[in-house]
């Protein structure tokens, strides 16, 4: 009975012992997978840091990118700023220079009408000395022909009242000569009444010497 029981406790002790050591294994199995996954979580961990550096990394390029992409932009828009302003100080400076063109053209617009203007004015004032040089003329002639005309006309008043004068005296020598006549006529007519031939042509006579005398005495 006593060796049963030492057999029974031995077979006891011994599964004792293969419990212990199954489960001294297990502890074992369960350390080793806590180490894997220990190792495991560990270099999970390092991939996981690692990629959260890489992905700081991306970051940090992605800020130095944009940064430059910021700094290239702003440069960027200044130059076309720069360029706008370029632009548009061109753009004035055609504008100045159109302006200035066009007011040199008014300008020179300006003067061409003022020298037509001051020659038409040089044409209109020799028009208007030739044309008061020919009216002086004109008039001068004018007062030549007129004092010559009155010249003519005193010679000619001269000359009509030479001629009258000369004509009355002849008409008074005419006169007398006709008056002696007819005295003498009258004479005869009475010294040759016997014949009445003769007192007729006497009487003839005489009637026409009267209305001579008559005709001169008028005229005179």
């Amino acid at each position: 009975a006593a060796e049963r029981a030492a057999a029974q406790a031995a077979q006891a002790e011994m599964a004792a012992l293969r419990e212990l050591a199954a489960a001294q294994a297990k502890r074992a199995e369960e350390a080793e997978a806590k180490a894997t996954l220990a190792q495991e979580l560990a270099a999970a961990e390092q991939a996981c840091a690692a990629a959260e550096r890489e992905a700081i990394s991306l970051m940090e390029q992605k800020l130095v990118a944009r940064r430059h992409k910021a700094a290239a932009d702003e440069r960027a828009n200044a130059a076309i700023a720069a360029r706008v302003e370029s632009e548009q100080a061109a753009c004035m400076a055609a504008k100045a220079r159109a302006e200035a063109e066009e007011e040199k053209a008014t300008l020179a617009r300006q003067a061409e009408v003022a020298a037509e203007i001051a020659a038409q004015a040089a044409v209109d004032k020799r028009n208007a000395q030739r044309l008061l040089l020919e009216t002086s003329q004109a008039h001068a002639e004018m007062q030549r022909k007129a004092a010559l005309t009155t010249q003519q006309m005193a010679k000619a008043k001269q000359e009509l009242l030479a001629l009258e004068q000369q004509r009355g005296a002849a008409d008074a020598a005419a006169l007398e000569a006709l008056q002696a006549n007819v005295a003498e006529q009258r004479q005869q007519c009475l010294l040759a009444e016997e014949s009445a031939a003769e007192a007729q042509q006497r009487h003839a006579s005489a009637s026409l010497t009267r209305q001579v005398i008559e005709r001169l005495t008028q005229i005179v």
